[in-house]
């Protein structure tokens, strides 16, 4: 069948769709998600890492800056060590023993006092522009080169704009190498290099990771790789960048440098994803796995689904076809469920019964309704000839100059003619006015007594639509109940104004009046749709007529209200929709 084929198809295709697709899209998401998260988390772990280093480093180079400072301003005995030791050593001079060897009491004393317990100052050195030269060495072994005013480090102090200078020093003691700092300074006759040596623990603790380096202004390693030589495209940017993170040649690491502040000297971190890459493969196996999971549960679920809620739906469906032509009883397996297939099956037994109820009331209100039409065209026969009639004995009447007869009989054959030829449910204002006054004629020659009806409506108002005899229940109420209990005069008014869009229609009399208990009763009976008792009926009855009506045709909200005059009537206010 080509339903139960294109709706299995629907339904499998559906739960594959919300079972499979999902999944799907998770592991890509997963896969792409995850590359890229712990690359950029591992870039930003070794950024942290270089960032660290270089604030590490800042704090040791300015640590050595107050040393040198402290050193060449500490003082010995209330006499400045230094400065003196400067001077007496200047070029031309030559101090006796005696006094180069008190000097190296003072330099050693005041060196040991300031560095002794520095952990990262392994030694201090004077240098003196005759050439002698003071130490102060917690290795004893620590020594520098004997022809020292050509090392490299001892020109760069001696050509600085500042007089300070910073190097990575290598030696035979100093095999990797560790920082030395030396600042030139003047005594009062000359000029002399004082140089602090860093403990080589200090830069080998620092970089004990073979992924940091220094490297100076143009990319060269001056600490740390042996091996490793930086493009020419990293070198570039770390020499136009401060700091940052760049990629490499190779997809599986990149750098994150930071610029120290000595020298221009950067730090830099090779980051590689090797473990990264493993780590990704492993997680594809997981997904893998989960995803292949995931579809022989899915298959399952499918089977059960087909199983459980296709086939009895497909099962349904050959029975609503053929039930209107074979009274087909139910499966009662299925009929006695209690989920919703169970509910579908029950209620579409049910359905049936209805549908069947309701052709045969079909056939009987169809045989209702033609015999009310048939009788409808015979009242508007029998009307007619009411009317005709009645313009007969109208003529008569005036022949016979009997005016009372001729006019009652006028008005109610203008009224009757109404209620023919106007079958709309609804007519203007003005419309409805004059058959009120028509009805009028006939009530005053009914009492004997003249009926004034005065009108107040708003410009607008006359072309007004309001429901077809909305009008001749409350006149006739008004008559019957308020102004036949009376004296002369008797007195009606109809007012209308239009407030928010609403068409307000004012009907009050002259009569008798109602008390506010017997006005809000028969408000209550006339809004709940209550039942009338045999003496408030004749009050209400028209009433509550015209109050469903407007219900019907606007709107349920109380749209009729009496309000209690005193002595001086009954005022009903109808409110409904203006239009025209």
């Amino acid at each position: 069948m080509k339903l139960k084929k294109s709706l299995r198809t629907t339904f499998l295709g559906c739960l594959l769709g919300v079972s499979i697709l999902p999944v799907i899209i998770i592991f890509i998401s997963t896969i792409r998600n995850n590359s890229s998260f712990y690359q950029s988390q591992i870039s930003e772990l070794g950024n942290h890492e270089v960032q660290s280093k270089v604030t590490e480093i800042n704090n040791i180079s300015g640590h050595l800056q107050e040393v040198l400072t402290a050193l060449i301003f500490s003082t010995y005995d209330n006499e400045s060590c230094m400065l003196d030791i400067c001077s007496q050593e200047a070029m031309g001079e030559r101090p006796s023993d005696y006094e180069r060897l008190l000097n190296a009491r003072k330099f050693e004393y005041v060196s040991s006092n300031l560095t002794g317990t520095d952990e990262y100052v392994e030694g201090v050195y004077l240098f003196n522009e005759n050439g002698h030269v003071y130490s102060y060495v917690k290795n004893k072994e620590l020594t520098l080169e004997d022809n020292y005013t050509n090392a490299q480090w001892y020109q760069t102090i001696l050509q600085s704009s500042d007089f300070e200078a910073t190097q990575i020093y290598k030696n035979k003691v100093f095999t990797e190498g560790t920082i030395i700092m030396g600042r030139m300074f003047s005594g009062e006759k000359g000029k002399s290099i004082l140089l602090v040596v860093c403990n080589e623990n200090i830069l080998r603790k620092m970089f004990k990771n073979d992924s940091l380096s220094i490297v100076d202004g143009d990319g060269n390693t001056i600490y740390g790789w042996k091996e490793e030589t930086l493009s020419s495209k990293i070198r570039e940017a770390i020499k136009k960048g401060k700091e940052g993170i760049l990629p490499s040649n190779y997809k599986n690491e990149t750098y994150a440098y930071g610029t120290l502040n000595v020298n221009n000297w950067k730090i830099v971190s090779k980051i590689s994803f090797e473990e990264l890459r493993d780590l990704y493969f492993k997680n594809l196996l997981y997904l893998i796995g989960i995803i292949g999971i995931v579809g022989i549960l899915v298959v399952l679920l499918v089977i059960y689904a087909d199983r459980r809620f296709l086939k009895p739906l497909i099962l349904l469906t050959n029975i609503m076809r053929n039930s209107a032509d074979v009274d087909t009883k139910l499966p009662e397996k299925e009929r006695i469920r209690q989920d919703e297939i169970g509910f579908l099956y029950r209620g579409y037994e049910k359905m049936i019964c209805e549908i069947r109820d309701l052709i045969q009331e079909k056939y009987v209100y169809e045989i209702r309704f033609l015999n009310s039409k048939l009788q409808s065209l015979m009242s508007q026969i029998n009307a007619h000839f009411i009317f005709n009639t009645l313009e007969n004995i109208s003529s008569l009447a005036f022949l016979e100059n009997n005016k009372q007869i001729a006019t009652m009989s006028k008005a109610l054959g203008d009224m009757l003619r109404y209620s023919i030829e106007h079958e709309r449910d609804e007519e203007t204002l003005e419309t409805e006015i004059a058959h009120i006054q028509q009805y009028i004629k006939i009530q005053e020659i009914r009492f004997g007594n003249h009926i004034l009806l005065k009108q107040n409506l708003e410009k607008g108002t006359e072309n007004a639509k309001v429901p077809k005899f909305m009008l001749q229940p409350i006149i006739e109420n008004a008559i019957e109940h308020g102004l036949a209990e009376v004296d002369m005069p008797w007195i009606l008014w109809i007012d209308s104004r239009v407030v928010q869009d609403k068409l307000i229609v004012t009907v009050q009399d002259n009569g008798a009046g109602m008390s506010d208990e017997a006005v809000k009763k028969v408000n209550t009976r006339i809004h709940n749709n209550e039942e009338e008792s045999s003496d408030s009926r004749y009050v209400s009855i028209g009433l509550s007529n015209i109050y469903k009506r407007i219900q019907l045709l606007y709107s349920k909200e109380d749209n009729l209200n009496l309000e209690c005059q005193g002595e001086n009537g009954v005022r009903i206010v109808i409110q409904i929709p203006f239009h025209k």
